[in-house]
């Protein structure tokens, strides 16, 4: 059985609208969200097809992507993200951070724009409630991808943050990311978001 928080029923206290009490717990046999999964790194491709200049190849030494933390445990096998050529083979490194320390890495050759995908030698298993980095860094810290957020972007470029829920269970994302030269992501970008996600062995929805 599982409570969630609803409109209506009068709980005093624990929420109103105009002074009346307007949220309440109710008891459902199954969660009442869909199971979805936004991908940022599907967004920009999506936007790089509409018009290449969508997606920029930004010069500079920066690590960048998604940071999250997950209610349920996980296991990560490696990372997906989209490349905006630079008109030249790169490496880009794929890494799993957790809690601030390097947890997976694989290098990725890359030279035209797209999607690519690296993975793990070996999956790793990610805890609860715990913190997650999946980032890319181009080996010669002179490039990196990343899409506008700040409404010069394409439309809708603005890209989903906070809890996203999964079925029934839930992780929370940052899509703007990033960190000087090849280390942990621990800013947050005003002006970016970054198209890197982990990729999964698979979604626990229906358990």
């Amino acid at each position: 059985m599982t409570k969630v928080l609803a409109l209506g029923g009068g709980t005093p206290g624990l929420g109103t609208i105009d002074g009346e009490d307007d949220f309440s717990f109710q008891e459902l046999n199954t969660l009442p969200v869909s199971q979805t999964w936004y991908s940022p790194v599907d967004e920009a491709a999506y936007f790089f097809s509409l018009n290449s200049a969508n997606v920029i190849a930004a010069a500079g030494n920066f690590t960048v992507g998604d940071k999250f933390e997950s209610t349920r445990q996980l296991v990560c096998t490696g990372v997906r993200f989209f490349w905006k050529s630079v008109g030249s083979a790169k490496v880009v490194k794929c890494r799993l951070y957790g809690s601030g320390v390097s947890a997976a890495s694989v290098d990725v050759n890359v030279n035209a724009s797209g999607v690519y995908t690296g993975t793990f030698a070996a999956p790793v298993t990610l805890d609860a409630y715990k913190d997650y980095a999946a980032t890319v860094y181009e080996t010669t810290g002179t490039s990196f991808p990343r899409v506008l957020a700040d409404g010069t972007g394409p439309a809708g470029a603005v890209p989903i943050i906070g809890m996203i829920p999964t079925g029934p269970f839930t992780i929370a994302r940052s899509f703007q990311r990033n960190g000087a030269g090849d280390t942990v992501p621990i800013n947050t970008s005003a002006t970016s978001f970054y198209p890197v996600e982990p990729i999964f062995d698979a979604f626990p929805l229906n358990g």
